[in-house]
């Protein structure tokens, strides 16, 4: 794809400010608040991995599947509120080989880049091919879901090297509400290919409630059972050893008055272009939040595409452990079978297996209710 110079908008600079005009904070978001950022795909080498993008080391770099070039893409997600209002790259591999080979020139290099936020297209950008530095793009319209496309390419001396090159990557903007700087910097978790998982953020629309909840504070300094604080909580649910068609997941915890509504949580897991909500119908939204412990795809029941498991702890008064198994064809999940509780009382934890298309619960501590050991037929609803 070739794009004329002149219809490339002009809006790449090399410094930025550190605060907003109105006086708001910003910082790196990938390194303050939870993030995830994800890459088109990733060349078919083990030691170049996708995470390099944003590991800080200008001598690695995220590499494209080969031949994904023009149409390879990176996309950035800031969580719990945040927003973007500028990107930062490097538009090639900025590293040098062990006999002090320049990676810069040998690879491919990105002259120009495509910009949606939250799913709006904002234009094209132009790149300085011969800045070796992060350039800087500002966003016309600031958001929480940034992708930025490949649109042009400047192949590198070295022709059998095909593939898009970044070696580090930052997002710079605004942090939630009553941010506070984590006590290390945080690191943003890095997938490969497209996610259907919850777009844009689903915790957005807490800012302008909580804004009104803070003005109607001010106004109400003698009321009465005042409304309690907004807030939710989105967390990416990570695959361990992931396989098609599983794409990744969302938990949303929320809750609209933070002193009168009891909390709510739901579980979204995507997968390829379906998702499904995990909600009262397979029992899961409950009264407090919920945690995530792990999700693993494993091949579980002969013939298809393998199965997803996933753990999380329920915050109740048994802090009770659980799973769940979802398949994709047709794509459902089994009702949650508990695998530890009891803590107010006599706490048992158990060892799950899987064995012939079934969960098999081994005691592990304390004593189980009735019912809870041996095997448990896998029922999808």
């Amino acid at each position: 794809m070739i794009i004329a110079r002149a219809a490339l908008i002009a809006t790449v600079v090399m410094t930025a400010l550190t605060a907003r005009a109105d006086g708001a904070k910003r910082v790196e978001l990938l390194r303050n608040v939870p993030a995830t950022v994800r890459v088109s795909s990733r060349v078919a080498n083990k030691t170049i991995l996708p995470a390099h993008l944003v590991d800080q080391d200008r001598q690695t770099a995220w590499n494209s599947r080969t031949g994904d070039l023009v149409g390879a893409w990176i996309e950035v997600g800031a969580q719990g509120g945040a927003i973007i209002d500028e990107v930062r790259l490097t538009v090639g591999h900025t590293g040098t080989g062990p006999h002090h080979e320049d990676y810069f020139t040998m690879n491919p290099r990105i002259a120009a880049v495509t910009i949606t936020v939250d799913g709006s297209w904002q234009g094209d950008v132009a790149l300085d091919l011969e800045q070796r530095d992060l350039q800087t793009i500002k966003l016309k319209k600031p958001g929480a879901l940034v992708r930025i496309t490949v649109a042009k390419i400047v192949p590198g001396s070295k022709a059998s090297w095909r593939e898009a090159c970044v070696s580090e990557l930052e997002a710079w903007g605004t942090p939630p509400p009553g941010f506070a700087a984590p006590a290390k910097p945080l690191a943003p978790s890095v997938e490969v290919g497209e996610a259907t998982a919850i777009k844009p953020d689903p915790c957005a629309y807490v800012a302008p409630m909580r804004r009104d909840w803070e003005r109607h504070q001010d106004d109400c300094a003698t009321c009465v059972d005042r409304a309690g604080e907004p807030w939710c909580d989105a967390i990416a649910l990570t695959i361990a050893d992931r396989a098609a068609p599983w794409a990744g997941g969302t938990l949303v915890c929320k809750a609209d008055d933070g002193t009168y509504d009891p909390p709510t949580c739901d579980l979204t897991i995507a997968a390829g272009d379906e998702t499904i909500t995990i909600d009262d119908g397979h029992d899961l939204v409950r009264l407090h939040p919920l945690e995530l412990i792990d999700a693993r795809a494993l091949d579980l029941i002969a013939g298809g595409a393998p199965e997803l498991v996933v753990r999380y702890r329920e915050h109740d008064r048994d802090n009770a452990d659980r799973l769940l198994v979802c398949r994709a064809t047709p794509f459902s999940c089994t009702a949650p079978i508990a695998t530890s509780g009891g803590s107010d009382g006599d706490p048992w934890t158990t060892t799950p297996r899987f064995a012939r298309g079934q969960v098999v619960l081994d005691a592990a501590t304390g004593t189980p209710p009735a019912g809870v050991l041996g095997a448990h037929a896998l029922v999808f609803k």
